[in-house]
């Protein structure tokens, strides 16, 4: 949203940050690593839930 905000002052001709596309650039790189960080976090600790307790399930009928 960030990243929005920032685009949005130059679209309005408002004041901008200096060096503005380079925070643009950042804030959006920030904001899909933690989009992907928020889905593979809770698979990663459901994996090490799962090793932890011995569980394994094979995956041929």
């Amino acid at each position: 949203m960030l990243s929005d905000t920032l685009i949005a002052t130059d679209v309005a001709d408002w004041p901008q940050l200096p060096k503005a596309a380079f925070w643009i650039m950042l804030t959006y790189i920030a904001a899909q690593f933690l989009l992907v960080r928020g889905v593979l976090g809770p698979l990663a600790a459901r994996r090490a839930t799962v090793a932890a307790y011995g569980e394994v399930r094979s995956t041929t009928p």
